[in-house]
């Protein structure tokens, strides 16, 4: 009997089975896609996803830089280039 042989998921594959609700799948791909923008990662979303995954084997390099985006975005917030979100009551 042959072994079935399987790809392991990619690191976008993962990011994307995690997302349940429709509007989490139609938003966070491209919030993800402005981070690693950020990171100066190059390559279509499945090839940066893949860089971010090495980047992340260091950390504090991945903690430092995801702190400089936060920051940078609410700088633009600020500044008004962003708009604030607020949370609907429940």
């Amino acid at each position: 009997m042959q072994k079935q042989q399987f790809e392991t998921l990619t690191p976008y594959d993962n990011f994307v089975y995690a997302l349940k609700s429709k509007e989490s799948k139609r938003q966070y791909p491209h919030r993800l896609d402005k981070f690693i923008s950020f990171l100066e990662l190059e390559g279509t979303l499945v090839e940066k996803c893949n860089k971010l995954y090495e980047l992340g084997k260091d950390i504090d390099l991945l903690h430092s830089r995801l702190i400089q985006f936060i920051n940078v975005q609410k700088e633009r917030i600020d500044r008004k280039e962003l708009a604030e979100h607020e949370r609907p009551v429940k």
